[in-house]
């Protein structure tokens, strides 16, 4: 992974400056530690930093075409690109490198827009066409690799992080009230918005072309579908300005005629799996994981090591001081089960609230919006442990829950089909395995929300979340609270998900919501991509690949929670090749979510300084995004001897220091100078006087290998553009 930026101008005085790009790319110089490069052609520029882990000697970017007629930054990694680079060679392509980067630059060049759905990984790409004069920006179908846009009356910014389009200076840094209002309602932001006004971030699996005029042209090429007969697929082109059409290309599962045994379809999901690690792990740098003790990462882990790495190296979180672990979040005797039956060479980092508070800020700054939970803060920390242990990328085990139904919200998602379904003699047993009720009891509150949900049935199963959420708006100021109502933030979420999802089985609604509102947005971005590149990591992500994707969405509901509905088992699947690996215990170890703590660690009497200074009266009276009445109240409470929060008062607590935080750093013009200012190598065209042959050449698209191990590259020398 890496951090790209760019402009593209529709007038001579809007064109990019060297300074510009150079104080873009040093705003995200922390993704690519390892060089960076920029290239200035008239009306565009593009702009590159590296973390280089696959072709250190000629990866190198900006790069170019042979007949240099199209650049590329790219941000990411092609995990299928040995296959798609010897069908193109088979066609006469040539290539100087061995990156993945020229094959997706060739790729572009030989099948245009058809190449997105080819691609098995993850992905930011920007590519100049210098003949046409426009910019394609292309995104992957998960949403991993962060890609923003901000349109100007004269120009487009578009860079890995928001904070490097603010950096060029063409787009101020205003509060966006519906992405803050939604970014505690939801957890995180919603999708395709960032915390600044006119500032926005390209659709996950969408690729968008602005031409010299600045029109945009947009289509979705790769839609994930969790529920059964789809997987990834397109979707019709969509202009942002024009009303043109195009065809659309997309990557279809068909639903099978016949189920296999139950073994067979374990046995399915098992080679996937295990392909998609392998594809994973080569790399001229160091990889490693992350082993929480979980089935997730514990699977992974032991597929490494059937893969040949014989002593993974590993890393884990624990909450507390060493010799004193605080019981309710530390997952430690998991975590050393996991690391002892795997033979992995492990690290421990212990965190406190001291730790905890002294990384709000930085965490803040790179996830560039508030945040109502201390998970981000966290894996901020365990990221730079796994930078200072040597590991440049790290295998980790999102998309697992997502895919194969491993929350509560799916195993409550099949307890209130029942209930409207009539089997409600059962609902009091389901109710106590879930909530830990009294056996039999008829708690009121939840008996209703399973029996009768919550308003709009098809988003049920989020309910309850978002009504906490929606209850944190009251500390924030009237115009934030006002920008986005119930009705407005089911729209929006409605607006990420399939076209058909509301026809769905229950459990794989919730699934489709929780991939556009969760998985998306917070365990890729913040806790995720946004933590990992402030030090320098790559984060690889199993789990999302196409083809276990494919197998996931071939389950049907009772295949991904198992059990009686007296006792769901969620990812049913997954535990039964856990249990081919795996000691037992590890196996059928009940789903523990990630949390970090809020009170105990940031709250209360002994809260750090610095958690103090956020919600301090000066603070809080200096803060206009937030009601400093209602502010100053909970802060008071918060750090009362005598006083418990409740967990959303927690949550509210941290979202309003969180606020304050981002104010500073980005309202208050007190944002950190880059962490590595450098020299940025240019290289500075000539106009272009070429042919213009179109971008898409005849050769044939042969049949898709969505997934294809690749081995370690051959560094190789390339001739440098001039």
């Amino acid at each position: 992974m890496c951090g790209i930026a760019g402009i593209l101008a529709s007038t001579a005085d809007a064109r990019p400056r060297r300074t510009e790009l150079v104080r873009m790319i040093e705003a995200i110089a922390h993704r690519g530690p390892d060089g960076c490069g920029a290239l200035l052609d008239g009306a565009a520029g593009l702009a590159h930093a590296r973390l280089a882990l696959v072709d250190r000697e000629s990866g190198a970017q900006p790069f170019g075409s042979a007949d240099m007629r199209h650049w590329i930054v790219f941000n990411g990694e092609i995990y299928n690109h040995a296959a798609l680079r010897a069908e193109l060679a088979a066609h006469g392509r040539r290539f100087r490198t061995r990156s993945d980067t020229e094959v997706l630059l060739e790729a572009f060049r030989a099948w245009g827009n058809r190449a997105w759905a080819r691609l098995e990984g993850q992905f930011a790409v920007a590519i100049l066409d210098r003949a046409e004069g426009s910019v394609t920006l292309a995104r992957d179908a998960f949403g991993i690799a962060p890609l923003f846009v901000a349109e100007t009356p004269t120009a487009v910014a578009f860079a890995s992080e928001a904070k490097a389009i603010l950096a060029s200076g063409r787009v101020a840094a205003r509060p966006d009230a519906v992405t803050l209002n939604g970014a505690f309602r939801l957890w995180s932001p919603p999708v395709g918005r960032s915390a600044f006004e006119g500032i926005s971030m390209l659709a996950a699996g969408h690729v968008r072309t602005y031409d010299a005029r600045l029109r945009g042209r947009e289509s979705a090429f790769a839609t994930p579908r969790l529920g059964r007969g789809g997987t990834l697929h397109g979707a019709g082109i969509r202009s942002d300005r024009d009303s043109g059409a195009a065809g659309a290309c997309a990557m279809h599962a068909s639903r099978p005629g016949s189920r296999p045994d139950r073994a067979r379809t374990v046995d399915r999901v098992e080679r996937a799996l295990r392909e998609a690690v392998r594809a994973r792990l080569p790399a001229e740098q160091p990889v490693g994981a992350y082993l929480s003790g979980g089935v997730d990462s514990s699977l992974l882990v032991a597929l490494m090591r059937a893969e040949g790495i014989r002593r993974p190296r590993t890393l884990a979180l624990r909450f507390g001081r060493e010799g004193a672990p605080d019981a309710r979040f530390d997952e430690g005797e998991a975590q050393q089960l996991a690391s002892e039956s795997l033979g992995t060479e492990h690290r421990e980092l212990f965190v406190d609230g001291e730790l905890l508070a002294g990384a709000l800020a930085r965490t803040v700054e790179h996830a560039e919006c508030p945040i109502v939970r201390a998970g981000p803060v966290a894996m901020l920390l365990l990221a730079g442990a796994a930078r200072e242990s040597g590991l440049r990328a790290i295998v980790t085990g999102e998309g697992a829950d997502e895919l194969f139904a491993g929350y509560d919200i799916f195993r409550e998602a099949r307890v209130r089909d029942a209930a409207r379904n009539g089997e409600d003699a059962r609902i009091g047993r389901a109710l106590a395995s879930l909530h830990a009720t009294t056996a039999g009891s008829r708690d009121a509150m939840w008996t209703a929300f399973f029996a009768n949900g919550d308003g709009d049935g098809a988003m049920d199963s989020h309910a309850p979340r978002w009504r906490n959420g929606a209850w944190t708006l009251r500390f924030l100021a009237p115009e934030i609270r006002g920008a986005l109502d119930d009705m407005g933030l089911r729209a929006l979420v409605a607006d990420a998900l399939p076209d058909d999802w509301r026809g769905r089985d229950p459990v794989e609604r919730a699934q489709e919501v929780e991939r556009a509102t969760f998985l998306s947005t917070e365990l890729l971005a913040a806790q995720g991509d946004r933590v990992l590149m402030a030090n320098g990591v790559e984060g690889r992500y199993p789990f999302l690949d196409g083809a276990v994707l494919r197998e996931a969405a071939r389950l049907r509901p009772e295949e991904r929670i198992g059990g009686d509905l007296d006792a769901p088992v969620e990812k049913a699947i997954l535990r039964e090749i856990a249990a081919r690996h795996l000691p037992e215990t590890l196996a059928r170890r009940t789903k523990r979510p990630y949390r970090a703590p809020i009170a105990s660690a940031l709250l209360g009497p002994d809260a750090p300084e610095a958690m103090r200074d956020l919600l301090s009266p000066r603070s809080i009276a200096a803060n206009p995004l937030v009601d400093r009445r209602a502010a100053s109240a909970l802060a008071t409470r918060a750090f009362s001897p005598d006083s418990r929060l409740s967990e959303r008062e927690e949550m509210a607590a941290l979202g309003i220091a969180t606020l304050e935080s981002w104010r500073r750093a980005f309202l208050a013009g007190a944002a950190r100078a880059p962490a590595r200012p450098r020299h940025v190598p240019f290289v500075v065209l000539k106009p272009w006087r070429g042919i213009a042959t179109p971008v898409a050449s005849d050769l044939p698209v042969g049949p898709l290998e969505i997934h294809t191990p690749t081995t370690a590259h051959t560094p190789s020398t390339t001739t440098e553009a001039a």
